[in-house]
């Protein structure tokens, strides 16, 4: 059988809230595998290097968008030019917008548990390569910046989980609305300039741009398109309306996804794409937060990844 190799972020929200899933997860592979529990970017790194010399085949992670992302980081550095194993998505975190668009939609044990057996009777496996996206030496596959990272910021001090995300949804556009202090925080624009590759630069007012090689966002917005997930780029979008203008033409930038420009959302496909903006800002990588304290921030098209697909 092939090698599986799992990683589990301890603490990943659903980690934190059932501790013995990780347990599971190991009497589940047995001796078909090897399970590691990671407490630091530290002991990712070791882990990564003993993957990449016991040559596993099928890397299951055990947390959300953020670990899914800081654990490719650290395998893209180990392994250089040696292919990667496949990826097994098992979610679990504050944010899975990656397993919203592989489909997955199972617990972690089931899908763990299928894989397994699959594997022991040589059955067939379904897998999609998706483009990642490339931010210094970090790997993902959503970025955003501007009122999204304030937004995500805001749900972070709270941490309130999906519940608690959805009220400060309703609450954000309500301020909106009526024009109340929370949206005057939260939803603030910045002159940027936008240089898409290929493309022209745009200098323009900004609310936030995004990059991502996915198709959607929560909710199952369509914002960067159905085809997106099948070639090497990704979608750089910004978009350039007022504060006001928001709440009301929102349906236009969730669902027009064509290349070009339309009602103050810009579209492009992108090889590369550099944000340049004239003071420090924050901003979102696969649910993680940073700060440009350059002003800039360069992304580009970074390798393929193989994932496995959920079964019939």
């Amino acid at each position: 059988m092939p090698g599986i190799g799992i990683i589990t972020n301890p603490h990943a929200k659903s980690n934190r809230r059932d501790p013995s899933r990780s347990e599971m997860l190991g009497y589940i592979v047995g001796q078909k595998g090897t399970h590691k529990i990671t407490d630091s970017l530290e002991d990712l790194a070791q882990v990564a290097r003993h993957f990449c010399e016991t040559e596993i085949e099928y890397l299951a992670v055990n947390g959300g968008d953020g670990t899914v992302s800081q654990t490719l980081s650290a395998m893209i550095r180990e392994y250089g030019d040696k292919p990667l194993p496949i990826i097994v998505v098992l979610g679990g975190g504050t944010m899975n917008v990656l397993s919203l668009n592989l489909g997955i939609r199972k617990k972690p044990e089931m899908i763990l548990s299928e894989l397994v057996h699959n594997l022991s009777l040589n059955n067939p496996l379904k897998t999609k390569e998706l483009a990642s996206i490339k931010i210094g030496n970090r790997y993902g596959f959503l970025y955003a910046d501007g009122t999204s990272a304030l937004i995500l910021e805001d749900f972070y001090k709270r941490k309130t989980g999906y519940l608690g995300g959805a009220i400060l949804g309703v609450r954000v556009v309500l301020s909106a609305l009526f024009r109340t202090p929370l949206a005057k925080r939260l939803i603030r624009g910045r002159p940027i300039i936008f240089a898409p590759k290929p493309g022209n630069a745009l200098t323009h007012y900004s609310l936030g741009t995004y990059a991502s090689s996915l198709a959607r966002l929560p909710m199952q917005l369509p914002m960067f398109g159905k085809k997106l997930m099948e070639g090497q780029v990704f979608r750089g979008i910004s978009i350039s309306l007022k504060p006001e203008e928001l709440l009301f033409k929102f349906p236009f930038i969730a669902f027009f996804t064509k290349p070009g420009h339309y009602k103050g959302k810009h579209n492009f496909n992108c090889k590369a794409l550099e944000i340049t903006c004239e003071e420090p800002f924050r901003y979102t990588l696969d649910g993680e937060l940073f700060t440009a304290e350059d002003g800039k921030v360069h992304i580009e098209v970074g390798p393929m990844i193989r994932f496995l697909l959920p079964g019939d």
